[in-house]
């Protein structure tokens, strides 16, 4: 049988960077074996309930998470290629399990027996897949608008550094943070004050 944690109120900010940031939804596995689509799920009803609790701007938030699935995607096809590219040269054949994987990003070269052949359509899809920055940079610009118009103009600096510093103001405004006893909901109440109070000192 299996069961997550699938709530803010459960999940400990250490568990929530460890989603978030190092792509590693395991740590919210209690017990059982649970699918991909159900890890997802789980990951995605703390993210909305975090976001519920903190009374974060959902548009910023949405372009962080972008520009970081991004990142994920363009490394992630960086390596798969690179993989290609190695074994091809050692066995003059595929990968076969890289290929699957690369077809999971919509990849799809067709090996017909002509190393040649292959590598040029490998060269091709690393040349459509240089859009990735592109779309990086477009999601990059977004923010900083997004930042401007909330008064947040500044340098984007990479979001686990982003997170790092909320927690070390959150504790510099007089709260106490465990990152393994902590929940994330109560984290998110803890800015949504910090917010509050802000908010009310700049109106008068």
């Amino acid at each position: 049988m299996v069961n997550l944690i699938n709530s803010a109120a459960v999940c400990t900010v250490g568990q929530f960077v460890q989603c978030k940031y190092n792509n590693n939804l395991k740590v919210l596995v209690i017990s059982g074996e649970p699918t991909a689509k159900e890890l997802a799920e789980a990951w995605e009803a703390i993210s909305a309930q975090y976001i519920e609790a903190a009374g974060v701007d959902i548009p910023e938030f949405a372009a962080m998470q972008e520009i970081h699935n991004l990142k994920v995607k363009k490394n992630g096809l960086t390596l798969l290629f690179h993989l290609q590219d190695v074994w091809i040269e050692k066995f003059a054949e595929p990968h076969v399990i890289g290929l699957e994987k690369l077809a999971k990003h919509n990849v799809k070269p067709v090996w017909r027996g002509d190393v040649a052949d292959f590598v040029k359509q490998l060269d091709k899809a690393k040349d459509r897949n240089k859009s990735i920055d592109v779309q990086i940079s477009e999601a990059e610009y977004s923010l900083d608008n997004i930042r401007i118009a909330l008064g947040k103009e500044g340098v984007i600096s990479d979001s686990r550094q982003d997170f790092r510093k909320l927690l070390i103001e959150v504790q510099r405004q007089g709260y106490k943070i465990d990152e393994d006893k902590t929940t994330v909901e109560d984290f998110g109440l803890m800015l949504r004050l910090i917010f509050e109070k802000n908010n009310a000192a700049n109106m008068n």
